[in-house]
Parts: C-alpha cells; sequence; structure tokens
C-alpha cells in the first residue's frame, strides 16, 4: 500500500479567520497501519497558536518513507516513532534545515537506503551508523560537514559531495564491497588511497575532482 501527499495542502474552509487549518497528522495516520511506501514531500506542518504539535508516525509495516522539503530542524521536531516498523529500508530526509545527525537517529536495523542531502548538517556523530549493518546507499552530499570518521560495513554507493571535508579518517575502515565514492567539490588536501588497496576488486568509480590535493 501506497500513501503519496507530495505538498498537499490541508485547510479548513469554516475556519472563522481563514487561516491555515492546523492539520493534525497524527488523528490522520491513525487509521493507515497497512501503508508500507509513505511521500510526504512538500508537506508544511502547521502548529497551532501557542502550542507546538509533533508529529507521530506508527506504521509497523513501514517500508519506505519519503520526507523531503518539509522544513525540518532536527529529528526531534519530527518526533518520529519509527520504533515498530522493522520493515523499513528507505528513508529520504533531503531538503531540510538537519545541522547535526546524532548516533540514535537512524538505528534500524534494515535501513539499505538513507539520503540526507541538501541539508545544513555540520557534525555527523562518529556512531551514527555502525549499527546499521545493511546500510547500502548513503548521500550526505550538499551539507557543511568538515570532517568525516564514520565507520560504514556493506555501504555500496557513498556521497560525500559538495561539502567542506577538509580531512578524512579510516575511509574504509569496515568497507569491503564499496562500488562507487564521490567526495568531489570538497576541500580535501590528502586522501588515504592506501586505504582503498584492499578494494580494487569491488571499487567501480572514485570521484575527488575540485579538491586541493596536492598529490595521489
Amino acid at each position: 500500500n501506497k500513501l503519496n501527499l507530495k505538498y498537499a495542502k490541508f485547510t479548513k474552509e469554516n475556519y472563522s479567520n481563514h487561516d491555515e487549518f492546523d492539520f493534525s497528522f497524527q488523528s490522520f495516520t491513525s487509521n493507515l497501519k497497512k501503508i508500507e511506501e509513505l511521500d510526504l514531500s512538500g508537506i508544511q506542518f502547521n502548529y497551532s497558536y501557542n502550542e507546538k504539535q509533533q508529529t507521530s508516525l506508527k506504521f509497523p509495516l513501514l517500508k519506505k518513507l519519503v520526507l523531503s522539503n518539509i522544513g525540518l530542524n532536527d529529528y526531534e521536531t519530527l518526533n518520529l516513532d519509527l520504533a515498530y516498523s522493522e520493515n523499513i529500508f528507505h528513508i529520504d530526509f533531503s531538503l531540510n534545515h538537519f545541522k547535526l545527525i546524532k548516533k540514535w537517529y537512524f538505528n534500524y536495523d534494515g535501513l539499505k537506503f538513507l539520503n540526507l542531502s541538501f541539508n545544513n548538517i555540520e557534525l555527523v556523530e562518529r556512531d551514527s551508523f555502525l549499527y546499521i549493518e545493511v546500510l547500502e546507499y548513503l548521500d550526505l552530499s550538499f551539507n557543511q560537514i568538515k570532517t568525516f570518521e564514520i565507520n560504514l560495513i556493506n555501504i555500496l554507493n557513498f556521497n560525500l559531495e559538495l561539502n567542506k571535508l577538509e580531512h578524512i579518517d579510516n575511509l574504509t575502515l569496515g568497507f569491503k564491497d564499496v562500488n562507487n565514492i564521490y567526495i568531489r567539490d570538497n576541500n580535501l588536501k590528502k586522501f588515504p588511497f592506501r586505504q582503498l588497496e584492499n578494494l580494487k576488486r569491488v571499487l567501480k568509480e572514485i570521484d575527488l575532482t575540485n579538491n586541493q590535493l596536492k598529490k595521489l
């Protein structure tokens, strides 16, 4: 089952001053327990007068979640509850305003695809993806990240394009099957090429265009 509400607008016609209706997402979704794919891109969550409401998602069968371009500043604001979504494998939070990725944000055992591109991320905590053993696609492009020391195990496609990376440590610690690494348009002055020796068999492409590398 799929639900696509891209850029939907929810209004209440009989509201006295015609202001935008404060849409209660929790009540709307209370009977949608069978949803497997949910796309809420571009939806604006409004808050009541002086009370900030938090959105709570509880879909036990959810596999794919897209919350792109909804104005999120951080994970806590959404109050995302996917504790019972054991089947989730695809999460897209692109085009939001995240600045920090904490290590407990995305601890979903089956997560394979994670898109955090086009945010304002400055820091990714060291163990943020440590327990996601099946993560294959990670997109952190178009952010403000300066350093990256994250352990990735089964990653296949890894994108850090257009950040502010100055150095990368322990790039391949845990890497074994990575196919593509994209780190173009950063501020790298050196790169741990020697760590790629054991990846010759599987590595297809590495893009370091427009960095400040002095020698290979």
